[in-house]
């Protein structure tokens, strides 16, 4: 492997064993890391948030709470990073908002975020060629209605409310 430690391979079908001799040929060409191949999306999650740094602790902690509530451990998560595709992703995400869960299209983006940023560390360490996270969104995203934009209240609108609460007894406090 990468690590120059002997490695060995054994299957009872020839034919098996060639394939798999081949794929880890390929490896080598493409540059991947032979050792990534039992790496799951947990393992490369774990790698990526020792390494995370330059962000506040809230940011860092709401990173940790989307993965742990909603991957780590499911079947995404123990998905091998190397088999890991769009579609998979894509799945997940509509199970999450469709299935028993509900979640909102924002939080299963955050959770997204998360992923995207755990993929991209991946082709970084050359455990995948490409990211299976992109684009894996933006079917949900167009499913959603655009919510109406905030609308602010005007100065008048302002000292109306100010003066109904000024001297309530129940909500001047």
């Amino acid at each position: 492997d990468e690590e120059h430690k002997r490695k060995k391979l054994t299957s009872t079908d020839l034919d098996d064993l060639r394939e798999k001799k081949l794929e880890i040929e390929n490896m080598k060409i493409r540059q991947m890391k032979i050792s990534s191949k039992s790496k799951t999306l947990d393992d490369c999650y774990g790698e990526w948030l020792s390494l995370k740094r330059g962000i506040s602790e809230n940011t860092k902690a709401n990173y940790v709470w989307l993965y742990e509530h909603y991957a780590l451990g499911k079947k995404i998560g123990k998905t091998s990073i190397q088999d890991l595709t769009k579609v998979d992703l894509m799945e997940a995400y509509n199970s999450l908002h469709d299935g028993s869960r509900r979640l909102t299209v924002q939080t299963i983006d955050g959770l997204h975020n998360v992923i995207s940023q755990v993929c991209k560390y991946a082709i970084e360490k050359r455990y995948i060629l490409s990211d299976p996270s992109r684009g894996a969104m933006a079917n949900l995203k167009k499913g959603v209605e655009k919510k109406q934009a905030h609308k602010a209240i005007t100065k008048e609108e302002q000292k109306r409310f100010l003066s109904f609460i000024k001297g309530h007894p129940i909500y001047d406090h």
